[in-house]
């Protein structure tokens, strides 16, 4: 089996970007799961590749504006990450793609 570090953290990246985290920590808490799964349950599947999209372009202008070489390798294969979130969604198990620290403060 070959795991793919770069994907979970790209995953884990958008979700902190969805969730207005620090991209930095790479962290999700409990509750901004929840957040994630009020922000993308009841979406059309355009919709949500729209809000993931969003997502990596504000990742991207922030982290990965220099690095066209990385930027290219994401796009090749974003439709995969933003099927990974879907089926996540609709599957009720985000809590198996996005990496959750159970002991997270949520003082935001």
């Amino acid at each position: 089996m070959i795991i793919n570090i770069f994907e979970i953290v790209l995953l884990e990246a958008i979700g902190c970007k969805l969730v207005k985290g620090n991209i930095q920590d790479l962290a999700i808490s409990l509750s901004e799961l929840s957040e994630i799964y009020l922000m993308l349950q009841n979406q059309e599947k355009n919709k949500i590749k729209n809000i993931i999209s969003e997502a990596y372009r504000e990742i991207k202008a922030e982290v990965l504006e220099d690095n066209k070489q990385v930027s290219e390798y994401i796009e090749k294969n974003f439709d995969y990450i933003i099927n990974v979130i879907i089926n996540g969604v609709n599957n009720n198990s985000l809590n198996k793609i996005f990496i959750v620290q159970k002991f997270i403060n949520n003082l935001k």
